[in-house]
């Protein structure tokens, strides 16, 4: 929608024009579904892993609202990502950057099973809080390296610390 609409545009559709915004997300589904439909008939027995992409979060927190997330996304996301597992014995990779952590139960629910970046910098996503309330139920498909602080302004040792403390706990 974001895309399609532009950011802010998209964002103000989730809030004041929602049947705008589930007629655009009913749209995308079915387009989203028919091109899944091509592309696995043709290479799904070579894939492993299928990337999604929805970002949900900023640095401080997330994007949108849980409410409106709930209303308006995830219904939609459900559904396609259900489709994608019907057609395809495979892992969903939801690429999703920043503080999503209050997002990881719903996007559990609606099939997801790994989530890449992990910006552990980002507020809530601590990687030993993130495996411990969720690590049974989703894969950390990153967060090895603070991106943003440690790999900038950390020496070799420091990083090398960093990453292996981060491999231990996301392992």
């Amino acid at each position: 929608g974001q895309l399609l609409r532009g950011y802010s545009t998209f964002m103000c559709d989730l809030l004041t024009e929602e049947s705008l915004a589930h007629a655009l997300m009913e749209s995308l589904c079915c387009v989203y579904a028919a091109r899944a439909d091509v592309y696995l008939k043709h290479m799904g027995r070579y894939l492993d892993v299928i990337l999604v992409n929805d970002d949900l979060g900023t640095q401080q927190g997330p994007m949108i609202s849980l409410d409106v997330y709930r209303r308006v996304i995830k219904p939609y996301q459900k559904r396609f990502f259900g489709y994608l597992h019907s057609l395809f014995p495979g892992s969903l990779l939801l690429h999703s950057c920043g503080a999503v952590s209050d997002f990881i139960p719903d996007l559990i629910e609606v099939g997801i099973d790994a989530i890449n970046p992990v910006q552990i910098s980002a507020y809530g996503m601590a990687p030993d809080r993130l495996k411990r309330e969720f690590g049974r139920d989703i894969v950390f498909w990153g967060g090895g390296c603070d991106t943003q602080h440690v790999l900038n302004q950390g020496g070799p040792d420091d990083i090398c610390r960093h990453v292996q403390r981060n491999a231990c706990v996301f392992g």
